[in-house]
């Protein structure tokens, strides 16, 4: 993830979600935004999207490892939101069993000998791995007075009001969700790529709230401190050259 080496600031996030008007353009000229709906929506998965520091895909969902967020999932407390994330990780291997696949070019393989039997295929043993799916449940909280929070509470609470607590809070392909938010960093004159938001919240977060390399990382759920070392240590560097420069003077 790269690293910005200064908060682009709320003002420009504000600006940025404001850029969503009807009628914004693609790349190619297509109008991604139709309707005030469709402006809602857009604007509040930007929101979101920051608010959270998720990728677009924990968000709005994408294929069957990542449902997407549900109405449920945002609840709005006294002075802050919480944000439930299901995110379903890589399988995990458990024990060795022996399995089968066919030996005819059909790339079919069964969990039992009984199995490969029935298929009528060629078929040949081999190791492999019992597995399974491990679901990771990530609890995201933020100050409810953020600038960005009330764009997605509203979205959240509005499809609540309509279709219930259990409705998915987005139904923006990944795909149109990208380029909007590039189209909407074109409008205010910055290259603001999706996964920008991510960074910039990992920036807002070790500047306005001073965060520790082990806070951002389980803020963002990262392998390791690696990336967030890169953050933290970024600042003494500013800071040094800033008062430096003051010296010198």
């Amino acid at each position: 993830m790269k690293v910005y080496r200064q908060f682009c600031g709320w003002s420009t996030l504000q600006k940025l979600v404001d850029a969503v008007e009807v009628g914004l353009k693609g790349p190619k000229g297509e109008t991604l935004i139709h309707d005030e709906r469709e402006r809602d929506e857009a604007r509040a998965m930007i929101a979101t999207v920051f608010e959270t520091g998720a990728r677009i895909c924990e968000v709005i969902g994408q294929g069957e490892h990542f449902p997407g967020l549900k109405c449920k999932d945002i609840i709005v407390l006294e002075d802050r939101v919480n944000v439930i994330f299901n995110i379903e990780k890589r399988y995990r291997k458990k024990t060795d069993t022996i399995k089968y696949k066919a030996t005819d070019g059909t790339f079919m393989r069964w969990d039992n000998e009984e199995e490969a039997k029935e298929s009528g295929h060629p078929y040949t043993s081999y190791r492999g791995y019992i597995t399974e799916r491990v679901i990771e449940i990530r609890n995201i909280v933020f100050p409810k007075a953020e600038p960005l929070a009330p764009t997605m509470i509203a979205w959240a609470e509005k499809v609540k009001m309509e279709k219930g607590e259990d409705a998915k809070l987005f139904n923006i392909k990944y795909s149109r969700a990208y380029r909007i938010i590039r189209a909407a960093g074109l409008q205010i004159g910055l290259d603001f790529p999706p996964h920008r938001l991510r960074a910039e919240r990992a920036t807002q977060i070790l500047q306005e709230y001073g965060f520790t390399d082990h806070e951002l990382t389980e803020w963002f759920a990262w392998e390791s401190p690696t990336i967030a070392h890169k953050y933290t240590t970024m600042m003494p560097k500013i800071i040094d050259k800033m008062f430096r420069g003051v010296m010198l003077q």
